[in-house]
């Protein structure tokens, strides 16, 4: 569930990655138990490359206004207003480590159903 409040550019982003389709065939390409499973790269390479060139492309860092939990919706980056098109669903509460001292890392929202298919993924 997306929540606007927390991160209005962030989540007007990810809404669009999903109309475009740019989230279909995703791959899941940095899981780490306990902590994360990562995505964001498109599986046509044509159209990765449209959400990834371009300083238009990267968005604007905006606080974090709720702490991470099993479950969060946050951007991947790479530093200051680097965020594109890198998602990560947090895999525990890391108040520490994610989402604090690092900007591109707002809540955008949180899974509320089918947490069970993010953990299996890490299991196998």
């Amino acid at each position: 569930l997306l929540n606007a409040s927390l991160a209005p550019l962030g989540v007007r982003r990810v809404s669009k990655l999903v109309r475009t389709g740019f989230l279909d065939g995703q791959i899941l390409y940095r899981v780490i138990p306990g902590f994360l499973v990562q995505f964001g790269v498109a599986a046509d390479p044509t159209v990765h490359a449209r959400w990834q060139r371009g300083e238009k492309r990267r968005l604007k860092d905006e606080p974090n206004r709720m702490p991470f939990r099993h479950g969060t919706l946050s951007f991947a980056g790479a530093g200051t207003d680097s965020r594109t098109s890198h998602l990560f669903v947090a895999l525990a509460p890391n108040g520490v480590r994610l989402g604090r001292g690092t900007p591109h890392e707002a809540t955008l929202g949180h899974v509320v159903s089918g947490m069970e298919t993010w953990e299996r993924v890490v299991a196998n």
